[in-house]
């Protein structure tokens, strides 16, 4: 349906440069960069009015609104775990969650445990104690699917009879949603199998005696990266609304730089290609995909599970971009 006005603007930048140019050697370079920002100017037809929701399987959920750019990502913001100095260890050797920490709305508090998912309260609630609580109010614009710019960089170089080309292609400043790590961290099902990151996961269990301690000093002791905001959660049950809810957790830099080919040829000697009768022989080999420089953790950060613009930047199981090597000839008769 036609129910948006959007307004893109943007700036694309060539510049083609001759580096090197003498007798036997020639050096050129081209590079490209494209700057776009999109802007929506007005909603027609939208249930929410001057926005709308959208949502890829449930699992992220994309935020467009008037006055902003086109899909951004849109959760809840995660806030690490909940850590040993959330809690009052008591007499009777259990602990209870101090005031003035955040809770899920409707939870009930005494059963939080450390190590369980803490998410950032944004929209101001709190419960009939004045203690802060989170709820689907809280979910907010998180992160931006669209490059602040992307590119190309060819190089060619000629030395004799020999020629090679060096193309990259780059994209700055966008994210990615990691729905396979969000699919297979775990908890979901018994005895699943899960990710190896969830063996540095917040632990409740003292190897010394194999069961579940509730002693606060000793759970420090056990989870020494408690206090890190990207701390795993424990394997509490409850903990299962991580991997179905959408969070900036599996957010990631989809920042690229791809050497996507290679290509070194040589042109025969025309002595030879007369004798052939042929005006031009030229054999090639040709590298594509060698290698992607990223800190990016899926298979590869060029991706998209969808082709809608309201729901890009979305890496569900998407099959890796293969390596390729090609050789040919060229003939000009």
């Amino acid at each position: 349906q036609n129910i948006a006005s959007l307004r893109n603007r943007g700036i694309e930048f060539s510049l083609n440069t001759l580096n090197v140019r003498n007798e036997n050697f020639q050096w050129k370079s081209a590079l490209n960069l494209t700057f776009n920002r999109s802007k929506v100017k007005s909603l027609l037809g939208s249930s929410e009015g001057d926005y709308m929701i959208r949502s890829y399987e449930s699992r992220i959920n994309f935020y467009t609104g008037t006055g902003g750019p086109v899909s951004s990502f849109y959760g809840y913001k995660y806030d690490g775990v909940y850590t040993t100095d959330d809690f009052d260890q008591l007499s009777d050797g259990t602990y209870m969650l101090k005031d003035g920490v955040a809770s899920l709305k409707g939870k009930d508090r005494s059963a939080i445990k450390p190590g369980d998912v803490k998410y950032l309260p944004t929209a101001g609630q709190t419960d009939d104690d004045g203690n802060p609580v989170w709820s689907a109010d809280d979910r907010t614009e998180i992160g931006n699917p669209e490059p602040k710019f992307f590119g190309g960089f060819n190089n060619e170089f000629i030395y004799k009879n020999f020629d090679l080309s060096v193309f990259l292609n780059f994209a700055y400043g966008n994210k990615v949603f990691n729905m396979n790590t969000q699919r297979f961290m775990g908890p979901y099902l018994p005895n699943q199998n899960s990710l190896g990151i969830m063996a540095d996961r917040f632990t409740l269990i003292d190897p010394a005696t194999g069961a579940e301690t509730t002693d606060l000093k000793r759970l420090a002791e056990l989870n020494l990266d408690q206090q890190a905001k990207d701390q795993v959660w424990s394997l509490n049950s409850t903990n299962n609304i991580a991997i179905s809810d959408p969070l900036d957790y599996y957010l990631e830099d989809g920042s690229f730089l791809r050497i996507n080919n290679i290509t070194l040829g040589y042109t025969l000697p025309q002595a030879f290609t007369k004798k052939a009768f042929l005006q031009k022989l030229r054999v090639y080999l040709t590298l594509n995909n060698i290698h992607t420089f990223t800190s990016y953790t899926g298979y590869d950060p060029e991706v998209s599970a969808t082709g809608s613009i309201l729901t890009r930047g979305v890496d569900n199981a998407a099959y890796p971009r293969a390596k390729s090597v090609v050789a040919g000839v060229n003939l000009t008769f």
